[in-house]
C-alpha cells in the first residue's frame, strides 16, 4: 500500500473536482512490476458494484522522458499488445482504456481502465500487460516501444456508495413495451435493468464479410441504442448516457438489457433530480 490520497490519481480521470467524494470511496493501490527498464503501477481504484476505474503509472525506470503530442481528445498513440484486468468477472463485461500523460516531459505516462461488468466486483484483482507499442499515425503502423511482460495483484476493496432506486416503470417505444426492473446510481456510474415483451432475433450473427448484419444492426439499436438513458441534475444539468455500453440477452420470448457507463466525472448523488429511461422520467429521492 502507498501513502496518499486515491484523489492524487484519479482527480485528473473525473476533471478534478468532488476530490472529498473520491477520497472517500477511492482507495490507493500501489501494486507494481518492472521489468526491461519500465514500471507499471497500479495507483488507484474507484468504482461501485458493477464498475470500477483504475488508474496506472506506467515509468521509465531509467528517467528518460517519454515525448508523445496528444491527440484532439487528449490520449497518447500508445497501447500495449495485450492486456487485460481480471476482476474477477464471471460474466460479460464492456470498458475501456487510454493513456495520458498529467506532466509531459517527465519519465512518467498514466493509463487508466473502466470497466463495467454484468455481475459485482470484488476481490483479488489480477493484472497483466504485455509489450508497450507506439502507433505511428505517418505509416499507420504499430511499433513496438518497450517489449516484456508486466504482471500486478492488488485488492478491489473500494467503497460501494451506490443506491438503489425504486423500479417497475413502464414505457413503449417502437411498438414493444419496456420494463425497469433494476436501477443503481452511484458517484461513479450508472445501471439500469429492462426487459422487453419480444424477443431479439439475431439471425445469423455475421455476414459474409465479417460485418454485423444489418437486420442484427437494427434490433440491437430497437432494443438497446435508441432507448434514452437521462440524468438530470438539480441545477438543471442534463448528462445523456444513451450511447452507454451494456448487454442484451433474449431468451423466453422477452429480451433482458443492462445499460450504463462510468462517468466522466464524479456526479454526487444527492445532486440528481431525476432520471430518464425511455420515456418515463424516475425521480431520486
Amino acid at each position: 500500500m502507498i501513502g496518499g490520497n486515491a484523489s492524487d490519481w484519479l482527480s485528473g480521470v473525473f476533471g478534478g473536482g468532488h476530490t472529498e467524494i473520491i477520497d472517500r470511496i477511492g482507495r490507493p493501490v500501489g501494486a507494481s512490476a518492472s521489468g526491461n527498464g519500465l514500471k507499471v503501477t497500479a495507483d488507484a481504484i474507484i468504482g461501485d458494484s458493477h464498475n470500477a476505474c483504475i488508474v496506472y503509472t506506467i515509468e521509465r525506470e531509467d528517467g528518460t522522458p517519454f515525448d508523445f503530442k496528444p491527440n484532439e481528445f487528449g490520449y497518447l498513440p500508445l497501447h500495449f499488445q495485450s492486456q487485460w484486468t481480471d476482476l474477477n468477472v464471471l460474466g460479460g463485461s464492456h470498458g475501456s482504456a487510454w493513456f495520458t500523460d498529467n506532466d509531459p516531459g517527465d519519465n512518467k505516462i498514466q493509463f487508466v481502465e473502466v470497466k463495467s461488468a454484468d455481475v459485482p466486483l470484488g476481490g483479488r484483482a489480477k493484472a497483466e500487460f504485455h509489450d508497450l507499442c507506439y502507433f505511428n499515425e505517418e505509416t499507420g503502423e504499430s511499433e513496438p516501444l518497450v517489449e516484456g511482460d508486466w504482471k500486478l495483484r492488488f485488492n478491489v476493496d473500494y467503497e460501494d456508495a451506490s443506491v438503489q432506486v425504486p423500479a417497475g416503470q413502464a414505457f413503449t417505444q417502437d411498438g414493444m413495451g419496456f420494463t425497469v426492473t433494476g436501477i443503481s446510481l452511484s458517484p461513479v456510474a450508472l445501471r439500469v435493468e429492462y426487459e422487453v415483451d419480444s424477443q431479439a432475433d439475431w439471425g445469423d450473427a455475421e455476414s459474409a464479410d465479417g460485418r454485423m448484419p444489418e437486420d442484427m444492426r437494427r434490433q440491437q439499436a430497437r432494443y438497446f441504442e435508441d432507448v434514452p438513458l437521462l440524468i438530470h441534475l438539480k441545477d438543471g444539468t442534463v448528462i445523456d448516457q444513451t450511447r452507454a455500453g451494456g448487454g442484451i440477452r433474449p431468451k423466453g420470448g422477452k429480451t433482458y438489457c443492462t445499460k450504463g457507463d462510468v462517468f466522466e466525472r464524479i456526479v454526487p448523488v444527492e445532486d440528481v433530480q431525476s432520471l430518464t429511461v425511455g420515456s418515463v422520467e424516475i425521480p431520486v429521492q
